[in-house]
């Protein structure tokens, strides 16, 4: 087709403009087509339409994009926020002067395992805190005073079982059961280090007030005061309720003092007399290596009875030792083990040692009230019957061993 012919079907005009036209053409003419075609070419030609025509100058429809699998997609999406949020770490770091990378692992982590690690970082930071804190506390002076007024009440106790042996460490295993009792916080127990520095706590401050209640029982004998007196001087500070029993306790130590006076006295001349022998036995030795063999072997003999003489017996029995004056505390857990020796070769049952042993001690007050009389101002007896403050009534029952 003709440029001509095709504009004639675009713009509809009419056939003749393409030149003269035979009316028929019979089948098999050269150069003839068949009128089915012409017919067709007409219809084409009025309804305005052009048959489909390639050309170089038609552009070619898009060729269809390829599409990422969703896995695919997930994957460099979290890529791409695990860089933005290792950026912005980054970023975090510089600004608070914290380590390059410190918040990498961070940054990466989901929200929840953002939020555990962030609570526990913060549980962390309290459990160190209140390490410290307990630290700082226990090291003040403030700690220390208290532990003074409970282990004194522990002392004063008219049920205490010894006053030396295995104190200590039994005191320091009922704190450890009763932590607001001594006023100890939680935190320290879980510690080794300042478990450490409360027993040895403990231990100085049991020997400091061991010292200072002997003391004071020294000085009311020496200026007789009347139990009542002695009782208020050796209560700790703050509310402490004294009973009977505490007044019994403490009569029975004083007794215990002027007995324990006694026997060192003797225990000093013994040792005097014991130095005199020694130096005499040196003497005759020296006089002996020049003495002939008889004399020798003599002097040997009186060295060896006189050796014997100061000889503990065979079964080490407390009245051989040489008892010194810092030996009185030791001196009267040896009394307290004897006492209940004593109860429990005399009653069968644990009520009547238990009234075996208070009657010794109610004799003791009533000897140390004819002996240290009071004045009329003086209480004849004690404020309280019996004890009411819980923490103190859990020391008087509970530190038994």
């Amino acid at each position: 087709m003709s440029l001509l012919s095709r504009f004639v079907l675009d713009q509809g005009l009419t056939a003749a403009a393409d030149g003269p036209q035979t009316g028929e053409n019979s089948e098999g003419e050269p150069g003839g087509g068949s009128g089915l075609n012409n017919n067709s070419s007409a219809a084409t030609a009025r309804n305005g339409t052009l048959p489909g025509r390639a050309s170089s100058l038609t552009p070619s429809p898009p060729a269809t994009p390829q599409r990422r699998s969703r896995v695919e997609s997930l994957e460099a999406n979290a890529e791409h926020v695990a860089k933005r949020r290792k950026q912005f770490a980054a970023k975090v770091c510089r600004e608070k002067g914290l380590p390059e990378g410190a918040l990498d692992a961070f940054a990466v982590m989901d929200a929840a395992e953002m939020a555990i690690t962030t609570y526990a970082t913060l549980l962390a930071k309290k459990q160190e805190q209140e390490k410290n804190d307990a630290f700082h506390y226990i090291c003040s002076e403030e700690f220390k005073d208290i532990l003074k007024d409970r282990l004194r009440s522990c002392l004063l106790s008219p049920n205490l079982t010894a006053y030396v042996i295995d104190l200590a460490s039994n005191v320091f295993a009922y704190a450890k059961k009763n932590l607001s009792m001594l006023k100890i916080p939680p935190g320290a127990i879980e510690d080794p280090e300042l478990l450490d520095h409360i027993d040895m706590l403990i231990k100085e401050i049991l020997t400091s007030q061991r010292s200072n209640v002997k003391q004071k029982l020294s000085n009311s004998i020496n200026i007789k005061l009347h139990i009542s007196v002695l009782a208020k001087s050796l209560a700790p500070s703050g509310f402490y309720e004294i009973t009977t029993a505490h007044w019994c306790r403490f009569s029975f130590l004083r007794a215990s003092m002027t007995s324990f006076d006694t026997i060192v006295d003797e225990c000093a001349a013994t040792a005097t007399a014991q130095r005199k022998k020694v130096r005499r036995k040196r003497t005759r030795r020296s006089a002996a290596a020049e003495a002939p063999a008889e004399e020798e072997e003599a002097a040997g003999n009186e060295d060896e009875s006189v050796t014997n003489e100061g000889a503990i017996d065979g079964n080490g029995g407390p009245d051989k030792r040489i008892w010194t004056n810092s030996d009185f505390w030791e001196y009267v857990d040896c009394l307290l083990a004897d006492l209940r020796a004593t109860a429990v070769a005399n009653e069968q049952t644990a009520e009547g040692r238990k009234k075996y042993i208070k009657l010794i001690f109610t004799t003791c007050l009533q000897n140390d009230m004819k002996t240290y009389v009071g004045t009329v101002s003086q209480a004849a007896v004690p404020a309280s019957e019996n004890v009411t403050v819980q923490w103190q009534n859990a020391i008087h029952n509970e530190l038994v061993w």
